[in-house]
């Protein structure tokens, strides 16, 4: 018997609940949990009361909170059957999580996740082995002004910080671009993207004002992450400032096409924070469509440049 929802009634007070556990892949340099770090990928293994006619094509996650979204992103369904099912999951959030009512559905039977899942992801710069400090010289006479070596060393603390943090910038990409080759998808980055804003608003009312907000920082959210994948660039985690400066070094064509338009978005989200509490749903779907503009537009440079 297909377990459907009353309109009445919240989804947890009829959803069945089912029991899941994360699981290490079985090839070989599979992820181990203890490690879990950006992009890695695990099975999530869940059975539970019977369930039928479950479309596997639709099912994801739906969080408790807007601000849960990414902590946890469902890859692949591997298998699924009324009592039993098993998933491709990642996380895109550093951090220590405990999710109560954490729900996969296809957006009309599903069912809640309980015992409620726990897990940690590091961040892809922890880990990385700190500078240790440069023990003193002295003691030795001075036979200059005090400022001369102050000059000397305030250039050495430059230097260091400037390689310091051009090796931090190439260990997160490496990391990333080791983690998006694992969990490559069928879709394109564009694709995908557009997938994920048609299951969002499929979810969300527009008219009501209490909703816009979320809405506008998950599709926020959502174009970073196409930046994520289309330029390998950690937009999740980065400044925009650092996110523009990567793509002038690294994607010529893109800055050139596409450089000004992403700045006047990341703009524009910045302006929907401060005016949260004034968004109207003309301000929410113009977003959007600049959205889908910015996006088409990195995508025809990407091609162009051979990416």
């Amino acid at each position: 018997m297909s377990t459907t929802l009353a309109p009445d009634q919240p989804a947890a007070e009829i959803w069945p609940q089912w029991n899941c556990v994360f699981q290490e892949a079985t090839h070989p340099g599979a992820a181990k949990l203890e490690a879990w770090t950006l992009g890695d990928r695990y099975l999530l293994s869940c059975n539970g009361p019977l369930i039928e006619d479950l479309e596997k094509e639709k099912l994801h996650f739906q969080f408790p909170k807007k601000e849960q979204e990414y902590t946890l992103h469902l890859l692949q369904v591997m298998t699924l059957h009324p009592q039993q099912a098993q998933f491709v999951v990642t996380g895109y959030k550093p951090g220590d999580f405990n999710l109560e009512g954490l729900k996969i559905t296809d957006g009309k039977n599903g069912f809640t996740i309980h015992p409620p899942l726990q897990w940690k992801v590091i961040s892809l710069l922890e880990g990385q082995p700190q500078p240790q400090p440069v023990p003193p010289f002295g003691p030795f006479q001075l036979s200059f002004p005090w400022w001369y070596y102050g000059i000397w060393v305030l250039l050495g603390v430059l230097v260091i910080g400037y390689f310091g943090r051009l090796g931090r910038k190439y260990y997160v990409r490496k990391k990333l671009t080791e983690s998006l080759a694992a969990h490559a998808t069928a879709l394109s980055p564009f694709n995908q993207l557009n997938k994920d804003i048609r299951r969002l608003l499929r979810s969300t009312n527009l008219g009501e004002q209490e909703q816009l907000f979320g809405f506008v920082k998950q599709i926020e959210e959502m174009f970073r992450l196409f930046l994520v994948r289309q330029l390998l660039v950690p937009a999740l985690e980065w400044s925009d400032r650092d996110i523009l400066q990567d793509i002038r070094q690294r994607h010529h064509i893109v800055h050139r096409e596409s450089s000004i338009k992403i700045r006047g978005l990341f703009r524009e989200f910045k302006k929907a924070q401060v005016a949260k509490d004034k968004l109207l749903q003309v301000d929410a779907e113009q977003l959007l469509e600049m959205i889908r503009q910015v996006a088409h537009s990195v995508e025809v440079s990407c091609r162009e440049g051979g990416q």
